[in-house]
């Protein structure tokens, strides 16, 4: 299974949208291609109250690429309780 480390992930929320950003690292020898980022997003009861899903072409060994996920905005949004997920595969 190929090595993706996520960093430096922010939440913030204006007008009518959230956004997720942050960036991945391919911790492998070799390069990747549509990975994909996944943000879950949870209300104060930590049930999920929406999702939102975003795709990077391409990754180079050892090389950080930013994503960004926006979302409409959620008003029992707990920014704290959000998940993110990669998929990735060679």
């Amino acid at each position: 299974k190929p090595q993706v480390s996520s960093e430096n992930i922010q939440i913030t929320s204006f007008g009518q949208q959230i956004k997720v950003t942050g960036s991945l690292t391919n911790q492998n020898s070799f390069p990747l291609a549509g990975v994909k980022v996944m943000a879950i997003f949870f209300n104060s009861f930590e049930k999920p109250i929406g999702a939102s899903l975003t795709e990077i072409d391409n990754i180079a060994p050892g090389e950080s690429q930013p994503f960004s996920i926006s979302h409409p905005s959620l008003s029992e949004l707990k920014s704290e309780a959000t998940k993110i997920f990669v998929f990735a595969q060679k």
